[in-house]
């Protein structure tokens, strides 16, 4: 039996008898229509002073994603979802944290298919769609997923007018972030060598960002949330700290692009407070001439 098969005795419409309360992500329900996704929550009563009914007559999903982190973003809640959407394509009410998210899901899904909920309203309707979290996060656990993740970055590129031309050699070192930077970067000898660096990827809008890594021949990152954007590139230099930790050849990217490892143990403390229980894979990594070379020769293979 395939991963996704056995979610659909529980994803699928909720208790038509009962009507369905939202606001933000605050779900009134019957306890038997409870989903297992923490981005949820379900609750007895919602505070309806002030707020404006809203009646949802059709088939609507409800899709909430309220954290910063791309790719918890994209394996824990947006693949799963898709594929069942894609099954059943109905109108859905999103709640998301970022524009970044809002403007992925409808690059995704279409425009026609996404409602952005606004805050004034109390959502009430009967035939409610709710999909669980994947907290086991494999994305090769979803049939075709292969598939699936070339429909995404298709429907992305397609969506905002991008066309691939790979031509770009590109660093990403995470110096915008406050954990696993890339320290002492040699940005002269690698522009001598063809490789432009990018300092700020994190404030890139969803369009820029796709639309930069559709020119990538070669992209040179350290890994992190930014794992999902192997979605939209062909070449991958992906660099850890001190342990290879790489979710892409865990979770199933690596299948649809060309995936080089490279783990450095010339690294650091971050002395980032939060962050990951093993604090060795959130240091900040000395680029050296060891990773110099690495690199020079991965883009000339």
């Amino acid at each position: 039996m395939m991963f996704v098969k056995k979610y659909l005795n529980i994803y699928y419409y909720i208790n038509k008898m009962y009507i369905t309360k939202i606001h933000k992500n605050e779900i009134v329900t019957n306890e038997k229509n409870y989903i297992d996704n923490r981005q949820y929550k379900f609750v007895t009563s919602i505070n309806e002073s002030n707020l404006i009914e809203y009646e949802l007559n059709e088939d609507t999903y409800i899709f909430v994603v309220q954290y910063d982190n791309i790719g918890h973003f994209f394996h824990d809640h947006f693949f799963l979802f898709y594929s069942f959407w894609r099954e059943k394509k109905r109108k859905v009410l999103v709640y998301l944290n970022n524009n970044f998210y809002l403007d992925f899901v409808i690059s995704t899904l279409g425009s026609e298919y996404v409602e952005k909920m606004d805050d004034k309203y109390l959502y009430i309707g009967k035939n409610i769609i709710l999909t669980p979290e994947h907290r086991k996060r494999d994305l090769k656990l979803i049939n075709n997923y292969k598939i699936l993740l070339n429909e995404i970055k298709e429907n992305c590129f397609s969506n905002n007018n991008i066309i691939e031309d790979r031509h770009l050699n590109v660093l990403y070192g995470r110096q915008d972030l406050h954990r696993k930077k890339l320290l002492n970067i040699d940005i002269e000898n690698l522009e001598k060598n063809n490789i432009k660096v990018i300092d700020n990827l994190s404030k890139y809008t969803f369009k820029e960002t796709i639309d930069l890594l559709s020119k990538c021949k070669n992209f040179i990152y350290v890994f992190g949330a930014g794992v999902t954007y192997q979605l939209f590139l062909s070449n991958v230099f992906e660099i850890h700290a001190n342990i290879n930790d790489s979710w892409s050849a865990m979770f199933g990217l690596c299948n649809i692009c060309n995936l080089k490892i490279y783990v450095s143990t010339n690294t650091i403390s971050s002395n980032f407070k939060n962050g990951q229980n093993n604090k060795n894979l959130d240091d900040n990594i000395f680029y050296d001439n060891h990773l110099h070379e690495g690199i020079l020769r991965y883009i000339i293979r």
